[in-house]
């Protein structure tokens, strides 16, 4: 079961274990050593389903998996496609089902927000860091977001990167505490005075942050579509040598939605 964000991922799986059934997690947030206790019990059978963000995924090769379930839409027909295609590789029938709302698009701008912020945004954590007054720091996101006056520490944290590219900044690698978590990384100021105006192609993260918001439009295209769903996909991928109709997806087969006792 595939959900966004790690938040989500919790609550479905907590919901999924209150139904009884032998569930695990997989995200980021998790320390390396839970994550891969996780990926084990899932792939050797010993848990029925895992519910994960998109950190988890590459490299699997499970044979028998029936299910693929999307509680929230992925960013993009590539991403969806990838994620679907883990089911059945053993040849069997199997299903997948993605659950569409169209507030979810929200938290995808928040990431294309986060991983491509502008160039005002990079500007404003590269002064922050400036007004320190200091040549080495030991900052978390946390904090530099609120000396740069932003929220969103997706964006903070690609900024720094940024940064770091352009040869404004450089940073440690993260040490680990004793819990396996990530520590904050020390910046070390590479100017010798502030830099104006900076050096980071903002076209060129401005372009990439066009291109994810095109391809979740595609997406939401794709949820809406009333033709069938592989003839889409297949069509989006310049497959024009296929049959306008699968005859087995949920357009081209709707099934029967189950009616509520109380329902009119």
């Amino acid at each position: 079961v595939y959900a966004s964000t790690r938040k989500a991922v919790e609550e479905v799986g907590r919901e999924l274990k209150r139904a009884g059934l032998r569930v695990t997690t997989y995200h980021a947030g998790m320390t390396d050593a839970v994550r891969d206790r996780a990926q084990e019990e899932f792939m050797n059978g010993r848990t029925q389903i895992i519910v994960a963000t998109n950190a988890f995924g590459m490299g699997i090769d499970k044979r028998d998996i029936r299910f693929v379930a999307h509680y929230q839409m992925p960013g993009s027909i590539e991403a969806y496609y990838q994620e679907i295609g883990r089911a059945g590789r053993d040849g069997l029938t199997s299903t997948c089902v993605l659950l569409f709302n169209y507030a979810d698009k929200n938290t995808h701008d928040f990431f294309i927000e986060g991983s491509y912020p502008d160039l005002p945004l990079i500007k404003d954590v590269y002064d922050a860091l400036v007004k320190t007054g200091r040549q080495k720091l030991e900052l978390p996101a946390s904090r530099i977001a609120e000396l740069a006056g932003h929220r969103n520490e997706m964006a903070i944290q690609s900024a720094l990167y940024l940064l770091e590219r352009a040869g404004h900044i450089e940073r440690t690698a993260s040490p680990r505490a004793e819990n396996g978590r990530r520590q904050a990384r020390t910046i070390v100021m590479r100017d010798a005075s502030a830099a104006v105006p900076l050096r980071v192609d903002a076209r060129q993260v401005s372009g990439r942050a066009d291109l994810e918001r095109r391809k979740l439009r595609e997406l939401i295209e794709f949820c809406y579509t009333e033709n069938c769903y592989r003839a889409h996909i297949l069509d989006y991928f310049g497959d024009r040598h296929h049959s306008r109709e699968c005859g087995t997806c949920g357009n081209c087969q709707p099934a029967e939605m189950p009616v509520h006792p109380s329902a009119p």
